[in-house]
C-alpha cells in the first residue's frame, strides 16, 4: 500500500484490504482507463463508474458498515492524502453531494482524491427500500467534485459545460451486481 503505515487497517476484515486493493487498481486503470482489464465489478454510466466494495443488510446509519466506512475513510485519507493534502471532501450541499444524498448517501461528506483528470469518491449509501448498506468508489471527471479557484470568472469552456451537464444528469443510485 502506498504510504500505508506498518500494521495499518483493521487486520481481519478482508473487505478493508479488498477496498484498498481496488483503490490501487483504479489508480492504475485511470492512467489507461480500461475497467474490464482490471477484473473488478463495475457499474458504468457514461463518465461515472461505480466500483462496489461491500454490502450489509442494514438501515441504521450508526450500524452496518459504519465502522468499516470510518476505518477506510481514515486509511484512504492517509494513503491518498498524506502530507500533501490531496484528499478533499464532497459535502452534501455540493452539486455532486446533492446527487449522492438523493441516492441515499450517509453522512455529511464523502472523501475524494485526484487521479489524473479523474476523482475517486468513497461513498457509503443506505437503500431504505431494499434495506441494504453499501460502500463504493465512484470514479468521475474531476470537475464533478472540484471547481478551480482563482481563475477568471465567466462561462465555462464548452467541454467543461458538457461535464457539468453530465454531472447534473447523472444517476448515481445503483443496485449491488450479482
Amino acid at each position: 500500500m502506498k504510504n500505508a503505515p506498518d500494521g495499518a487497517g483493521p487486520g481481519a476484515d478482508p473487505r478493508f484490504l479488498g477496498a484498498v486493493a481496488t483503490a490501487e487498481a483504479i489508480e492504475r486503470g485511470v492512467t489507461s482507463p480500461r475497467w474490464p482489464q482490471l477484473g473488478l465489478p463495475v457499474v458504468e454510466r457514461g463518465p461515472l463508474s461505480i466500483f462496489p466494495l461491500a454490502r450489509a443488510a442494514n438501515t441504521d446509519p450508526e450500524e452496518g458498515l459504519a465502522r468499516l466506512w470510518r476505518q477506510l475513510s481514515m486509511e484512504l485519507s492517509f494513503i491518498y492524502g498524506g502530507y500533501d493534502l490531496r484528499v478533499n471532501l464532497v459535502r452534501r450541499e455540493d452539486p455532486y453531494g446533492v446527487l449522492l444524498a438523493d441516492a441515499g448517501s450517509v453522512g455529511a461528506w464523502s472523501i475524494w482524491w485526484r487521479v489524473k483528470e479523474s476523482a475517486v469518491v468513497f461513498v457509503r449509501s443506505i437503500d431504505l427500500e431494499r434495506e441494504v448498506d453499501t460502500l463504493a468508489f465512484h470514479v468521475v471527471p474531476r470537475l464533478w467534485v472540484w471547481e478551480p479557484r482563482g481563475l477568471p470568472t465567466g462561462d465555462p469552456e464548452p467541454h467543461d459545460r458538457q461535464l457539468i451537464h453530465a454531472r447534473d444528469a447523472a444517476d448515481v443510485a445503483w443496485v449491488w451486481p450479482d
